[in-house]
Parts: C-alpha cells; structure tokens; sequence
C-alpha cells in the first residue's frame, strides 16, 4: 500500500509540473504575439511590465528599467500602489540589484534588503503603497550586441515566493521582450531618418 501511495504522490506532483510547463508555454506564446503587435516603444514596454506581472504568479508588481545615458530609468511599471514616485529613479549601472544583473547578466532571486534598491529604497517603498517586498527577481533585457535593461518583479507575500522555476521563465519572457524593444528601437531610429 505505501509503495502505491508514494506512486501516487509522484504522478499527482509530475502531472503539476506538466500543468505548470504547459501554461508557462501558452502565456509565453500568448506574450509573444502580443510584443511582437506591437512597435511603439512606449506602448511595449507598458505591456511588458503589465504581462510579466500576470505571467509570473508570486509577482504583485514588476518594473522595466532601461539603460539611458549611464543610469538605468524606470520606463514602466504595473501594480504598484503609487507609480509616479518611479519616475525618479535614476540608478547608476552598477547600482542594486537592478544595477547589479545589467552588469552581469545574469538572472537573480533575493530575499529583499536595503541595498537590493541603491538610493531608491524609500522611492521603491512609497511606490509600493508603504508596504514591504519580501523578495524580488531580476532578469537582464539584452540582445546578443547590446544590453538593454532589466525587468525587476517583486512579491510582498513571502521572502523565498520566487523559485528558479519562476527565474527561467522570466529570463524567456526578457529574451522575448528585448527582441520587441529591439524591433521598436530600430523603427523609431528608422523613422527619425526620414
């Protein structure tokens, strides 16, 4: 009987995991086509922040910070209480853990801390409505030539909510999403030529 039972539990947890991959790949199908509707820089990266809210479940909120002149600027932003305190932020390259994952490229999963956010942990807060985040993910915005920027998530439920399962499918969601910008960023230059 415990040789069944413990069956069981194995095919309940890998018919999850199957459920769980299945989803990621229609959200993923589904983000893509709606990037790629789309060529307005400011538009895109709107639905970028809004859909990878919704596509990874333990965010509540989520930001698209790009590179400008040095610093990495919040361009959009979706589930935050209070949005406009975003438009400040000005981190150096190199600064936080959004600084930290352009320079690198690589991936992350924290355990929020002060030094996660730079000098903006008290615009962050006010932006979240006063409340805590708990833990955040940050994947890196790049084409094979050029680093574009980073999307932050954020949870306010639980320190560890995000899992490396979550981390992979953001880093595809940011493969797709830096082929969009990409596109839009070439039409617009396209469009000042003429």
């Amino acid at each position: 009987i415990a040789a069944q039972v413990a069956s069981a539990i194995r095919n309940a947890r890998l018919f999850e995991e199957k459920v769980r991959a299945l989803r990621n790949l229609e959200i993923l199908q589904e983000i893509t086509n709606v990037l790629n509707s789309d060529l307005e820089l400011d538009a895109l990266i709107d639905r970028i922040a809004r859909r990878s809210v919704d596509a990874v479940r333990p965010a509540q909120m989520g930001a698209v910070l790009l590179f400008h002149e040095d610093t990495l600027v919040v361009r959009s932003s979706f589930g935050y209480q209070h949005p406009e305190a975003l438009a400040a932020v000005r981190l150096a390259f190199h600064e936080g853990l959004p600084g930290s994952v352009f320079v690198s490229g690589q991936g992350r999963l924290v355990r929020c801390g002060p030094e996660d956010y730079g000098g903006h942990r008290d615009t962050f807060q006010a932006a979240a409505g006063g409340r805590g985040r708990e833990s955040a993910l940050c994947v890196p915005i790049s084409l094979p030539q050029e680093k574009l920027g980073v999307l932050l998530l954020e949870s306010a439920t639980a320190p560890d909510a995000f899992d490396l399962e979550d981390l992979k499918f953001a880093t595809t969601l940011a493969h797709q999403a830096a082929i969009a910008i990409g596109n839009a960023l070439r039409l617009r230059r396209i469009l000042e030529m003429d």
